[in-house]
């Protein structure tokens, strides 16, 4: 087997697609047919991979949405670090930290200019 090598999003795409594959796998974000292959991927990782993320990607959120999706970020590693034994997809509370990154990022948090449709994302 060979040790799991962190994998750090390069694009805000890639972020949300993280954020669905957490989504798929609180509380503790391990993925057994993964995990036997490449050993090692687990809360503290899937984090790290997130933060660093955000952090190649700052540019691209402009400094507002980066600053929150930081916030976020903590508030969520928090919660399921606070709550390891919810069962897989009834982490209600982190979920919804988990859907609140993905609109944030997505745009759909921001208030439209005025003028604008609420249904456009920049």
């Amino acid at each position: 087997m060979r040790p799991y090598k962190p994998y750090i999003p390069q694009s805000v795409g890639e972020i949300i697609e993280q954020l669905e594959w957490m989504g798929y796998h609180t509380p503790t974000f391990e993925d057994p047919s993964f995990d036997e292959l490449y050993p090692g991927r687990d809360l503290k990782v899937v984090f790290y991979e997130l933060r660093e993320g955000l952090n190649v990607n700052r540019k691209a959120l402009g400094e507002g949405r980066y600053l929150k999706a930081i916030e976020v970020t903590d508030r969520m590693r928090a919660y399921f670090e606070s709550h390891p034994d919810d069962g897989v997809g009834q982490a209600s509370e982190g979920t919804k930290l988990i859907e609140e990154m993905t609109d944030l990022l997505k745009g759909r948090m921001q208030k439209p200019e005025k003028g604008a449709s609420p249904f456009m994302s920049p």
